[in-house]
């Protein structure tokens, strides 16, 4: 079987396939980008965060802790979790406390409420 051969075993699907993929390819992209920014965002904000909560560098520095451990533990546990479910679920699931996390960060009204959320 040449490459040839392979390609257009490959592209049976159609262009509804190549659109599925690119589309799902977007998706991914786009939630990788708003982790990226997230994190982003909370490292720039930290001296505006640690003034507007009164707090000391060193209080303010765990939530970059919280959102680092965080980010790491669930990753290793729901990658493995991942492989009993569907991992379109598991994503849009993650995308939806993600979501909502981050919502709740912005609406803290403390250092500590916003360290949990």
């Amino acid at each position: 079987m040449g490459i040839g051969n392979a390609v257009d075993a490959e592209n049976q699907g159609g262009p509804s396939l190549y659109g599925q993929r690119l589309a799902v390819l977007f998706i991914v992209l786009f939630a990788v980008l708003m982790a990226v920014i997230d994190g982003t965002i909370v490292n720039i904000a930290l001296p505006s965060m640690t003034r507007f909560f009164f707090a000391d560098l060193s209080d303010s520095q765990w939530t970059i802790t919280a959102y680092l451990i965080t980010m790491t533990s669930l990753l290793l546990v729901f990658g493995q979790v991942s492989d009993y479910i569907s991992r379109a679920r598991l994503f849009f699931m993650g995308l939806v406390i993600f979501t909502a996390s981050s919502l709740a960060c912005g609406l803290s009204v403390n250092l500590a409420e916003l360290i949990f959320f």
